[in-house]
């Protein structure tokens, strides 16, 4: 199974994206508070989109690296 997420402002939180896939992440709440800080940093300009593409894909691979199934 892929793993899909969405990033940005009016992407669902991370929680209910994982739960929509059968998926759960021990690690939700810190992963969501680093998902809102990125977008922060991105929406006031205090990251390029090079650099906020890079973080996301950091994130994604930590998030795929932790997720487990639902029991």
């Amino acid at each position: 199974m892929e793993l899909k997420l969405h990033f940005g402002t009016l992407a669902p939180p991370l929680d209910e994206q994982l739960a929509a896939q059968g998926l759960m992440d021990k690690e939700v709440k810190t992963h969501q508070k680093i998902n809102d800080s990125m977008m922060m940093l991105f929406i006031h300009g205090y990251v390029p989109d090079s650099q906020k593409d890079r973080m996301t894909k950091k994130l994604f691979n930590d998030i795929e690296k932790k997720v487990r199934p639902i029991i």
